[in-house]
């Protein structure tokens, strides 16, 4: 089993690749990704490789998978939470165009975005843009990242964090079912 890598971080991927009749894919928690023939069997031999070095398969990745997230305004980003009633979690990194933070943690929000692309809905929202939906989940620190199921909230982080962090919130997002209690909002708060 191969591992991946994000910069100094090692994890080792928890799911096959599989041969489809697009190609090679990865499988994880966090969704499917396509890759690169070579890319899959050097995993499939054992070797690590850097993630942001994985080549998607020869085939283009399909429009859902694209490295743009969209910036949504208010509206459209209370759409994207009802939409996660319907099964597929949504990740919204509350950001804003004059924060620093913001502007690392973007780089890392698309790179999830483009490991998750198949389980989960990613966007950033303007909080200038949003402020009463800012003020309606508490982003009292920028950048906030929280991850949604059934239209509530089910994980969220503060500060700039990696893109495995991102992943695991979508893993955990995809865990949770509607109904089941004990499943609240896990805060972490980090030092910029």
């Amino acid at each position: 089993m191969g591992t991946l890598q994000l910069g100094e971080s090692e994890f080792t991927f928890l799911g096959p690749v599989t041969r489809t009749k697009e190609g090679y894919v990865l499988h994880s928690r966090a969704g499917e990704r396509p890759v690169h023939p070579s890319d899959a069997q050097r995993l499939i031999n054992g070797e690590t490789l850097d993630i942001g070095e994985l080549r998607s398969n020869t085939k283009p990745l399909p429009k859902k998978c694209s490295r743009k997230v969209p910036i949504l305004k208010e509206d459209q980003a209370k759409q994207l939470i009802a939409k996660s009633s319907r099964g597929k979690p949504a990740l919204l990194a509350f950001v804003a165009g004059w924060c620093g933070a913001c502007a690392e943690t973007k780089p890392e929000v698309r790179e999830a975005a483009r490991f998750a692309c198949s389980s989960a809905d990613v966007a950033m929202v303007d909080v200038d843009k949003a402020e009463k939906l800012s003020q309606r989940y508490k982003v009292e620190a920028l950048p906030t990242i929280i991850a949604f199921r059934d239209g509530k909230p089910v994980a969220r982080t503060e500060g700039v964090e990696e893109s495995r962090h991102f992943v695991k919130m979508v893993e955990r997002a995809r865990a949770s079912r509607k109904g089941k209690k004990g499943h609240g909002t896990k805060s972490r708060k980090r030092k910029a």
